[in-house]
């Protein structure tokens, strides 16, 4: 009985960690950018600050990635060391093609990470 409780559990335990995504992120840099749809205007790029930088590893290397990508608009991507993370101010999803994964975040999450997004496109 006590084999069989056991070879359940691992069971479960292997179908669990096969689901689940471990890709971490690891940069020196992001670079942010915000594109436009209207002509008239050209795309804005700027280099966070190292703060952020480390506000957005520990974000998304410790969150709980879904799998497949949204096909929400994406208003700004995040460029790092081979990945590029797209983001919807509107709604709080990142998107990554790469790993093809997306993430929502909470309100309050939301709310910070454009404030953070509207103060590093001022300071430039």
């Amino acid at each position: 009985m006590f084999k069989k409780i056991l070879s359940f559990l691992l069971a479960i335990l292997t179908a669990c960690l096969c689901g689940c995504s471990f890709e971490r992120y690891e940069t020196s840099g992001i670079r942010l950018r915000k594109s436009f749809s209207q002509e008239d205007r050209k795309d804005i790029t700027v280099e966070l600050s190292q703060d952020d930088i480390d506000y957005f590893m520990a974000l998304w290397n410790g969150a709980d990635w879904e799998e497949d990508v949204s096909n929400t608009i994406r208003d700004y991507y995040f460029d790092l060391d081979g990945v590029s993370i797209g983001y919807s101010s509107e709604s709080g999803l990142f998107n990554d093609g790469k790993y093809n994964r997306h993430l929502f975040v909470s309100e309050e999450e939301r709310n910070y990470i454009n404030s953070l997004i509207k103060s590093a496109i001022e300071a430039n």
